[in-house]
């Protein structure tokens, strides 16, 4: 460890390594997996706290579209799940993908219905 003196005040270089990448530009995966999955878990949150949201303006309203929508908000944050226990990298699990295929179906199905209601006078 070298200690440098600048200005008065002693700092010790060895604070300052493993400050990101390297010159040559690679990452070193295993840094990485914990904000992967921190961002995994708000994403969950989101899309959880979100289905919430419109489940309530279903519950005003009882229209079907907030219910498909909460719904739908409700499949993509459980989507989340199996990843934490699978590889996060590669992602590539059918599992996952049915999932998000039945939430956007959800979603696609609520336009469609509310799209294809029939208009009533005033």
């Amino acid at each position: 460890m070298e200690e440098l003196n600048r200005g008065g005040i002693r700092l010790i270089t060895a604070l300052w390594l493993n400050m990101g990448a390297d010159m040559t530009g690679t990452i070193d995966i295993s840094a990485t997996l914990p904000i992967t999955y921190f961002l995994s878990g708000m994403y969950m949150a989101v899309f959880a706290a979100s289905g919430l949201v419109f489940i309530k303006f279903w519950t005003k309203s009882r229209e079907g579209f907030f219910l498909y929508f909460g719904l739908a908000c409700w499949m993509l944050a459980v989507e989340r799940i199996p990843l934490l226990f699978w590889d996060v990298r590669t992602e590539s699990y059918s599992l996952c993908y049915l999932f998000r295929l039945t939430a956007f179906c959800l979603i696609l199905t609520a336009f469609f219905r509310a799209n294809n209601r029939k208009k009533t006078a005033p």
